[in-house]
């Protein structure tokens, strides 16, 4: 639906481009004689000029509109989710009054998570340290959750243990942490448990102290809460 309504805004754009230029041409003067051929020859030219125009534009407003990719912070296209953003924005304004919080963005794929999760730093403003991270592939074991950790949290050097990790998280300063395609630790891979509970431990150990706020498809999040009932943390 977000992308079908994406289409009709730029169809609207560029029908009001086409309408704009055969204004200008009727604009010129009357109707050319039709003994005039030079003038009826150049109103011609001028109509297929603007045709040509209004085309490639269109072209490419839909190749804008309907990208795959995910839309950056303040781009136009991102419009009609009014509702998530004050959901961010009130999740934002009670983690700053010392109100524990943790976020989780999910939908199908291409329904514009991504792109969602990328306004944050603009409703966080430049004054709110945050780190937005976007998986690439999945983790394999607790060390890899270690790792992340310790570029998360700008430390030196990856904790060495789980309880290490807790200290440091808690003791970091205060963060936004946004963690896209979290479905990457979600997975339903052998072994991956304790993946899913050492992350999980360490989210909810320090989220009254930092804002957590992960972006995946519904499909892992329905499973995380079958297996975990990770939604009551949510």
């Amino acid at each position: 639906m977000f992308r079908l309504e994406q289409l009709r805004k730029w169809q609207e754009i560029a029908q009001g481009m086409l309408q704009a230029a055969l204004d200008k041409i009727r604009a010129r003067g009357t109707e050319p004689a039709a003994t005039d051929e030079n003038v009826s020859q150049l109103n011609v030219g001028e109509l297929l000029s603007a045709q040509q125009t209004v085309r490639h534009d269109l072209s490419s407003a839909l190749d804008r509109a309907l990208t795959l990719q995910a839309l950056a912070t303040g781009d136009a296209r991102f419009f009609r989710r009014d509702g998530l953003l004050d959901q961010l924005r009130a999740a934002l304004d009670a983690w700053r009054t010392g109100q524990p919080r943790m976020i989780a963005c999910f939908g199908p794929y291409g329904s514009g998570i991504s792109s969602l999760l990328n306004q944050v730093g603009q409703l966080a403003g430049p004054e709110t340290t945050l780190h937005h991270h976007v998986l690439q592939q999945h983790l394999n074991g607790v060390e890899d959750v270690l790792v992340l950790c310790g570029e998360l949290f700008d430390l030196p050097q990856p904790p060495a243990s789980i309880d290490e990790a807790l200290v440091l998280v808690r003791e970091a300063p205060a963060r936004i942490v946004v963690i896209d395609n979290a479905h990457h630790f979600i997975l339903r891979i052998a072994g991956n448990a304790p993946v899913v509970r050492t992350l999980g431990m360490l989210m909810v150990a320090s989220r009254d102290r930092h804002l957590w706020i992960i972006g995946c498809n519904k499909e892992a999040w329905n499973r995380l809460i079958y297996v975990h009932n990770i939604d009551r943390y949510f």
